[in-house]
């Protein structure tokens, strides 16, 4: 069962739209600190100084020694030819025909360091291809056979005859007798096909892709890729690693209440789920955790990186959002709350909370401190910006059955918390006002006693003082008597 937070009406849990906005703020900080050290660090003094360059110009080198891709706007392209060029008068299948031949049977023989079947090259129709042996590079015949057989044959190409009519697998395919046989009406489709046979931009099949794809599958390439990819993955460590450290670490440590830039831009802070200032040692919990997260940045193979990245960062999010109380998992490891700063009043420790509210007896701290009613549970906040909650149901329920009339439930929770915040000060006020009227009344009761007490006092002079006047006539007749006598 979840963890119910019971916390003073003195504040406020963020909503979860509120912080998404400061995590985006946060994620546009850290990319942008990651390009800054790049530029600064990474590419002048790494990526210039590992071998970058040379590597690059090796595989660009490699990659146009066959002569069967031309560059154009900072990548390779396939040469794609019309079926008859009218100005050099030299059909497309004859440019194509020549390249594929010499590729398979010159260029690969003459390079050790380019491999006939490389381990990922597969046709462009799908076709099984025949093995060579590498120990047959150097063999003309063999060569030129498997060329033939799986890059020329059919019905637009036969192999090439010697002086007895054996098959010359040594000299390029002719074409055939039905592709020789171009009338008046079939050029233009003779001159298509033939070109298409070589090079069919709409499926993206023919013998002069295959030979491109053989290219371009070479393990040598592959090598080159992965350390091009090192060497900038090298470059860029320095960036993912400082950039997320100094926003999401060490600025939430030199702020108060652990705010990163995002958080200080939208006024929300950290603190203790009991509702007090978080301790250094849970914010570093907290923060340390999602520093974490980009740290599979680290991970040299860019796409798995950015997945793994997805992936949590959506769990991370996840746990947020179906949370009653907004936390997330770093959160609930490091027992903090995300908190508007702007609309909550909280304190380093209950002892200073008490403090104040003695010393403001009139003030929200003093009333929430001595109403149990102030103590709610945060199931989620009214900040939520159209986020659905899973806990909203519940305390749609809840709200339903404290409703007394159609007026209460028309009100907004603004004017409805305004309501309550009035009530509350006046019931204060009340207080106040009966505290001075009943010390007003003990004053007036003391005083009253001491009048009475006085009144008392004086009453008894005044018997006193007649009796004595009462008594001096009789001893004068006896005085007088006495002398007479």
């Amino acid at each position: 069962m979840a963890k119910k937070l019971h916390l003073p009406s003195t504040i406020h849990i963020s909503g979860i739209g509120r912080r998404t906005f400061a995590f985006l703020l946060d994620l546009v900080f850290i990319l942008a600190g990651i390009f800054a050290v790049y530029y600064a660090l990474g590419r002048p003094a790494i990526l210039n100084n590992n071998g970058y360059q040379e590597t690059v110009a090796s595989r660009k080198a490699y990659i146009e020694a066959p002569e069967l891709l031309e560059y154009k706007d900072g990548r390779y392209n396939y040469i794609l030819l019309n079926a008859y060029n009218e100005e050099t008068k030299v059909y497309g299948y004859e440019t194509y025909s020549k390249q594929v031949w010499e590729y398979f049977t010159v260029f690969l023989p003459a390079h050790a360091d380019y491999a006939f079947i490389p381990p990922k090259f597969v046709k462009s129709q799908g076709e099984k291809i025949t093995t060579i042996q590498e120990s047959d590079r150097n063999n003309p015949k063999v060569v030129g056979q498997w060329t033939y057989e799986n890059f020329f044959k059919s019905d637009y190409f036969v192999a090439a005859v010697d002086e007895k009519g054996d098959p010359d697998y040594t000299k390029q395919p002719l074409l055939s007798e039905k592709a020789s046989k171009i009338g008046a009406d079939g050029l233009l489709e003779q001159r298509t096909n033939l070109r298409d046979f070589f090079a069919n931009s709409a499926k993206g099949s023919g013998s002069y892709v295959d030979a491109v794809e053989n290219l371009i599958t070479q393990q040598t390439i592959a090598d080159y890729d992965n350390a091009i990819l090192y060497k900038q993955w090298a470059a860029y460590v320095p960036s993912i690693a400082i950039s997320p450290l100094l926003f999401l670490l060490l600025i939430p440590m030199l702020l108060p209440h652990g705010k990163t830039l995002g958080k200080l831009i939208l006024r929300l802070g950290i603190i203790s789920e009991e509702g007090y200032a978080a301790k250094k040692s849970s914010l570093l919990i907290r923060q340390g955790i999602i520093s974490l997260l980009f740290a599979v940045l680290l991970i040299p193979y860019l796409y798995a990186a950015l997945m793994i990245f997805l992936f949590t960062s959506i769990l991370f999010y996840m746990s947020m959002v179906l949370s009653k109380s907004g936390q997330g998992f770093q959160d609930k490891l490091a027992r903090t709350i995300v908190i508007n700063t702007k609309t909550s009043i909280w304190f380093a420790s209950e002892e200073d909370q008490r403090e104040y509210a003695e010393s403001h007896p009139n003030s929200l701290v003093a009333q929430a401190l001595n109403n149990d009613e102030s103590k709610k549970t945060y199931f989620h906040t009214k900040e939520d910006y159209g986020v659905f909650d899973s806990s909203m149901i519940g305390e749609a329920r809840k709200k339903a059955e404290a409703i007394e009339s159609f007026d209460d439930f028309e009100k907004s929770e603004e004017q409805l918390a305004k309501e309550r915040s009035e009530a509350a000060a006046k019931a204060a006020e009340n207080k106040a006002k009966a505290e001075a009227e009943a010390k007003k009344a003990k004053q007036e009761a003391a005083k009253a006693s001491q009048e009475k007490a006085l009144h008392e006092q004086a009453s008894s002079a005044s018997i006193l003082k007649g009796v004595e006047t009462k008594e001096e006539p009789s001893e004068t007749p006896d005085q007088e008597g006495f002398t007479d006598e």
